[in-house]
Parts: C-alpha cells; structure tokens; sequence
C-alpha cells in the first residue's frame, strides 16, 4: 500500500495531491480522505475564521479532492467491484 498527504484546506494542495496521485497511479481502489482539523474553543467564541479553517479541511477539501480523482476511482470499478 503507497500512502500520500497534502494540505486539503486549500484547493491548491488538493490539486496537488491529486497530480500526485495521477503521476503514480494508474486507479484507484479506495480513497481514504482523512483530513481534520478542529479549532480548540468554546462554540459560543469560536471565530469565523477558526470555522472556515474547520469547513475548509473537514468538508471542502475531502469533497473536491474525490471529485479530482474521480477518474481514478472509475478506472478501478466495475459491475463487479466497485470503487470505494
């Protein structure tokens, strides 16, 4: 198993991790997106900021780093064994 990383808050690494993975791979038989962050503080002061920082990496990234490796992920599909 090859393991990659890359910043997911910014879709500039996610674009960069998803030339990576094309560069390297052929398809792709599962896609772990285990990005996370979290800002540290009470719900009531937490700024705006902080809950772009947590959105930006919890949700956006992980969704547009599997829409940039879609083709991938088809290629490794088929009736029989989906992609995951």
């Amino acid at each position: 198993m090859r393991r990659a990383a890359g910043d997911l808050s910014q879709i500039a690494g996610v674009e960069s991790l998803a030339k990576q993975l094309s560069g390297r791979e052929a398809k792709l038989d599962i896609l772990v997106n285990n990005a996370g962050a979290a800002w540290r503080a009470p719900p009531g002061i937490i700024s705006e900021a902080g809950w772009n920082k947590v959105m930006d990496t919890n949700v956006k990234g992980v969704f547009f780093l599997t829409q940039k490796v879609l083709p991938l992920l088809r290629q490794a599909a088929s009736a029989e064994r989906r992609g995951a």
